[in-house]
């Protein structure tokens, strides 16, 4: 499995990301999955965690659905596999609550136009806003748009 992997451009142990990151901070708690570091506010029997994860491969998938198919419902589930990849890696440390969610779109914009954007947004609404309901103490505060030429 791992040469189909390497043969695709996929590094499965990723040991080059993890040299290029050794000398970094490790946090409060080295060996945690997500860094953790002290409190923003200070207060000794907290800390903050920070994650950025995203969806990866599959927004080419939606985009070659979404080509196919014109239902820009593919860019939606996007938002929700993004979100549920951020916030199960910070619930395996803990972080359970005041979660706070920015994200941040690359695209070309030759082939992913303001609709599709809009697409991905509303996703993560829907997602925010369903658990909200469920109880789970989350916000979004925004993010980025990069336009870059040589993305789907």
């Amino acid at each position: 499995m791992a040469e189909s992997y390497l043969s695709r451009g996929v590094s499965p142990t990723k040991d080059d990301v993890k040299k290029a990151v050794a000398n970094q901070d490790k946090g409060a708690f080295p060996g945690a999955f997500c860094k953790l570091i002290d409190d923003l506010a200070g207060d000794p029997d907290y800390c903050t965690a920070i994650h950025a994860d995203g969806a990866g491969t599959k927004s080419s998938v939606a985009y070659i659905a979404y080509r196919e198919t014109g239902d820009l419902k593919w860019f939606r589930g996007i938002a929700q596999d993004s979100l549920v990849m951020n916030t199960d890696d910070l619930a395996c440390v803990g972080a359970l609550e005041k979660l706070s969610l920015s994200n941040t779109i690359g695209r070309n914009a030759h082939r992913v136009d303001g609709k599709c954007i809009a697409a991905v947004i509303e996703g993560y609404n829907n997602i925010v806003g369903k658990l909200q309901d469920m109880g789970f103490d989350i916000s979004m505060c925004g993010g980025e748009t990069a336009d870059v030429g040589d993305l789907v």
